[in-house]
């Protein structure tokens, strides 16, 4: 599987992947995601996720591919930055932002918006070290998925 790297990044010492990489795999494995993998501050990729429920459909395959390989002073430290702790390099960043879901229509369909429920959902942003991808990839794309999160 083709990682998409381009090397843009010069000032960090890691290739920043295409933008559309990432989210294309998590589109493939149907984890919903708001606009594309990119860098908002120097060194940090961020996703964004319509739902808490969407971003936990993207942890939750790290774990399992994590848990699954005998790779355990990498994987520990990446599941230390995952949670939030440093590990050996910097901890992964999460907000979230209160989102409702008609904003999401197409303009085209706004006469219809009257007819859908009010409902608002906590969107997800979620940003890691650039140097963390390459990873995540490897662990998404080696994520068995045959059921809601990919377990067995």
């Amino acid at each position: 599987m083709s990682n998409n790297v381009q090397s843009s990044d010069l000032h960090s010492g890691y290739s920043m992947p295409d933008e559309k990489s990432l989210c294309k795999v998590l589109d493939d494995f149907g984890i919903a995601t708001l606009g594309s993998c990119r860098e908002l501050e120097p060194g940090f990729l961020q996703i964004e996720f319509p739902s808490a429920e969407d971003a936990e459909e993207f942890l939750t395959p790290l774990l399992v591919g994590m848990s699954d390989q005998d790779i355990q002073g990498a994987n520990d430290l990446l599941y230390a930055r995952m949670m939030g702790g440093s590990g050996d390099g910097r901890p992964w960043k999460y907000d979230a932002f209160p989102m409702d879901f008609r904003d999401l229509l197409d303009p085209e369909e706004i006469d219809r918006r009257p007819i859908f429920p009010y409902a608002v959902a906590l969107k997800v942003s979620l940003s890691f070290p650039v140097e963390d991808y390459n990873r995540i990839l490897e662990l998404i794309a080696g994520c068995p998925r045959t059921s809601r999160y990919g377990l067995k």
